[in-house]
């Protein structure tokens, strides 16, 4: 039989340890209900081929912005589709019957995504940023309303924003096996390669 030295048995025996105290927790933790306020951000899984990415969804969403407060940034106009007319256009109380991400059974996924253009300035003076957005996602799977919860700076929300406004999603499926409205966390990174 083949000694085995101090560091192999120390090895052994940390990685015994390890397994235990995580199968022990594993098992102490499964009958808890989940704290859903610790889960705030949500990747997205691409499902299209990458030429099919390029290609935008047009006139067919409304998106705004909440009023200046903390983080939040102001309307931006600019970003909104020719079928809204104004930044007031669809109250909050239009948007109530949004769940939350964690209350689905099936997150949305982007069919078309339309990646957020890096802007020219910052790209000229090396600024990088991320900026995370709540996207409210109908039933459809069209983005309804775009709130800036992390700014990365004015730039990088407008292009954030343009380009969420631009994509489209399968629809969120709720337990009961139906498409509903969702409203979703997305962060996006602005790195210069």
């Amino acid at each position: 039989m083949k000694k085995i030295d101090a560091f192999q048995l120390a090895f052994l025996i940390s990685l015994f340890l390890h397994f235990t105290a995580f199968t022990v927790y594993s098992i102490l933790n499964i009958r808890k209900e989940p704290d859903f306020k610790d889960y705030t951000l949500v990747q997205l899984v691409n499902t299209m081929p990458k030429a099919a990415i390029t290609t935008a969804v047009k006139n067919e969403t409304a998106v705004s912005q909440p009023k200046e407060s903390g983080n939040i940034l102001p309307d931006h106009p600019e970003a909104l589709s020719e079928n809204t007319g104004s930044p007031s256009a669809g109250s909050d109380q239009e948007y109530s019957t949004y769940v939350p991400f964690f209350q689905v059974m099936k997150l949305p996924e982007f069919i078309t995504k339309v990646r957020p253009a890096y802007p020219p300035k910052a790209k000229l003076s090396q600024k990088e940023a991320e900026v995370l957005v709540e996207v409210y996602i109908d039933i459809n799977g069209k983005p309804r309303k775009v709130v800036v919860l992390k700014s990365g700076g004015q730039e990088f929300d407008d292009s954030t924003i343009d380009a969420v406004s631009k994509s489209l999603f399968s629809p969120a499926i709720s337990k009961e096996g139906r498409a509903i409205p969702v409203r979703v966390r997305i962060p996006f990174k602005f790195e210069l390669e």
